[in-house]
């Protein structure tokens, strides 16, 4: 049976679902897609476990709402301040500029 968002028949016991997004700020558009995939027949609990891979957190809390939220599984690979680090560290941007923009988190 497919259904509407997810386009595919969901087999929560035969397959690893997880989704994998590019940045993170406040979290409501992750929300929303859990409440989307619930909609279209995932288990509620299915949705809380799934992996959820996050490219870049720009650490605005949103990795905190979505553990609020119930969606416990978040692995994130770089944060904003990391990235920023690493290129001023690398050479790309200048101490002041890197600082300036660390400031704003």
């Amino acid at each position: 049976m497919l259904q509407g968002w997810v386009g595919e028949t969901i087999d929560a016991e035969k397959y690893l679902y997880c989704i994998v997004d590019h940045s993170i700020d406040g979290s409501r558009s992750k929300r929303r897609t859990a409440a989307r995939l619930c909609e279209d027949g995932f288990p509620t609990e299915v949705v809380a476990a799934m992996p959820w891979i996050i490219l870049v957190d720009r650490e605005e809390g949103g990795i905190a709402r979505m553990r609020e939220a119930g969606l416990t599984n978040v692995r994130v690979v770089f944060t904003l301040r990391g990235i920023i680090e690493g290129f001023c560290r690398l050479g790309f941007w200048e101490k002041e500029t890197a600082d300036a923009t660390l400031a704003e988190l």
